[in-house]
């Protein structure tokens, strides 16, 4: 546990941290250097904060944390994988202490940051679109797979891609049907997500592209079926079916929808 000198302790830590900086920028410019010192002490800073929040104790570590990791941010080299790894630990701990007001800017930020960097950027959204899950926010989660899905499509196909590609034509169908939109108002590339397990299309790119099982291919056409035909009995059946197929998320999520059809 920090004790009651801790905020002397840091204080002087930064204040050694930006003298030693001065004095070597005068040498010879060490950003990388500086970057993890400012990134050390606001770790150190977000240490105390859970500390305290454990006791109950009201503190201010949580923004000096947040601030000396941003400030670090700065100091490393434009581009930097270290940038998107720092935004991503913050967004890990911020959930960690239950603060999941504040993440989606950190989010933001790491998505921003991973721009022409494909297989990290599509990590940053995915992490995204399970935010907005844990809000609530499906329409936004929707759109934030169905993005994921256009970057993989442009790009060369591995296991990791197609993987992720499964998993986001997965989430996709539980979200559309969850939201229940109406078939007048509804977008074209989202109908046709729905249309392919109703009219049983096993041609299409997406599902060739993923390498859907037959098994598990029927088991959303039966799905899409049930919950068009609002046949509630074989729901709760056929959540047992899914189970090998799917992610501790997404059992998540199809609990969700099967709540909402058969309550």
């Amino acid at each position: 546990m920090a004790n009651e000198g801790s905020g002397c302790n840091i204080l002087e830590r930064y204040r050694n941290i930006s003298n030693k900086l001065k004095k070597r920028f005068l040498r010879k410019p060490n950003e990388m250097e500086g970057a993890e010192s400012f990134a050390s002490l606001g770790r150190v800073y977000l240490v105390i904060q859970l500390e305290k929040q454990l006791t109950c104790v009201p503190t201010e570590n949580l923004q000096a944390g947040l601030n000396s990791c941003m400030l670090a941010c700065t100091k490393y080299p434009k581009d930097s994988i270290l940038q998107t790894g720092l935004y991503l630990e913050l967004v890990d701990f911020l959930k960690e202490i239950g603060k999941i007001e504040l993440i989606q800017p950190y989010l933001k930020g790491a998505i921003q940051l991973s721009q022409g960097k494909h297989d990290t950027n599509i990590h940053c959204l995915e992490k995204f679109a399970l935010h907005f899950i844990s809000i609530g926010d499906y329409v936004s989660a929707l759109q934030t797979y169905q993005e994921i899905m256009r970057i993989i499509d442009r790009l060369p196909k591995n296991g990791y891609r197609c993987d992720i590609l499964l998993k986001c034509e997965i989430n996709s169908v539980f979200l559309l049907l969850i939201l229940r939109p109406n078939t007048l108002n509804i977008a074209p590339n989202l109908a046709k997500i729905l249309e392919k397990y109703t009219w049983g299309d096993k041609s299409d790119n997406i599902l060739q592209a993923c390498k859907m099982s037959e098994m598990l291919f029927i088991l959303l056409q039966s799905l899409v079926v049930i919950c068009q035909s609002l046949d509630k009995s074989s729901l709760e059946d056929l959540e047992v079916e899914f189970w090998p197929f799917l992610s501790s998320e997404q059992k998540n999520l199809l609990r969700v929808l099967i709540k909402l059809y058969c309550h």
